[in-house]
């Protein structure tokens, strides 16, 4: 009665063997990520008529600017940024002051937004004076406000009207 177990069990991992070579594991498909482009063509075909996409803004390189002292202001900054790239006007710069969480002396930050064209030029060492540490801006480590009071949980607590005990 074992010996004939023993036959079966062997049998059959045999016969399972068997199955894998002949039917081996089918892989995963992978799915392939469309990729979305966008027209650029300037002509107007005369039967399609108005037939336009939606204005692009202007793609802009950010720049995180820390290390800065603090009597430096934003127009102080958007002139540095105006004559070193031979801009004509300070509109098609954009800088926002930072507020730090930690009052250090000399240690006030900005968010600058430069035509993307400009992106190599504002990354060298050479354009930001001594002392200043820059970077890419890393939107992702912004606190994101949405005008309210913010809180950390869904809860809240139910505040008891004067009628009510």
């Amino acid at each position: 009665m074992q010996k004939d177990l023993d036959l079966e069990t062997r049998l059959a991992n045999t016969y399972a063997q068997q199955l894998k070579r002949a039917f081996p594991p089918v892989p995963e498909r992978q799915e392939k990520k469309i990729k979305c482009q966008i027209g650029t063509s300037k002509e107007m075909s005369v039967s399609t008529g108005e037939f336009q996409g939606r204005r692009m803004k202007e793609k802009r390189g950010w720049i995180f600017l820390s290390r800065v002292k603090d009597t430096v202001t934003e127009d102080i900054i958007k002139q540095h940024i105006v004559q070193r790239l031979n801009l004509n006007s300070k509109e098609e710069v954009i800088v926002q002051n930072i507020e730090t969480y930690h009052k250090v002396k000399d240690n006030k930050c900005f968010q600058i937004g430069v035509s993307f064209q400009f992106k190599d030029t504002v990354y060298e060492n050479s354009f930001w004076p001594t002392g200043v540490l820059f970077s890419r801006y890393n939107f992702s480590l912004q606190p994101c406000s949405t005008g309210t009071n913010q809180n950390k949980t869904n809860f809240q607590l139910a505040v008891p009207s004067q009628g009510q005990p």
